[in-house]
């Protein structure tokens, strides 16, 4: 029975859950699940299976520094908490 309580309290935002208490996830909320439409201001809703480039914990776009490797990363495995956010030296 705890086990339930502390899992859906988890999936609510209490205690250490990888992408609800994740400042990467959230400074970067918009961009993961809308990609901007060229030309308008209007976005499109991304797939889960979409391709998301991070350069030190921010989406990169075409123009980042050629010295950053980005991760990519899909959004079900940032929900999944299996994306690092392009933070290597996260210690």
């Amino acid at each position: 029975m705890w086990a339930v309580i502390i899992g859906l309290g988890m999936n609510f935002g209490w205690g250490n859950h990888p992408v609800y208490s994740n400042n990467y996830y959230w400074a970067n909320y918009d961009q993961i699940y809308c990609e901007d439409v060229p030309g308008s201001s209007d976005c499109e809703h991304r797939d889960r299976y979409d391709w998301i480039s991070f350069c030190n914990g921010y989406v990169c776009t075409g123009d980042h520094s050629e010295e950053i490797i980005p991760e990519d990363c899909t959004i079900a495995s940032i929900e999944a908490g299996a994306c690092r956010y392009g933070v290597l030296s996260d210690s």
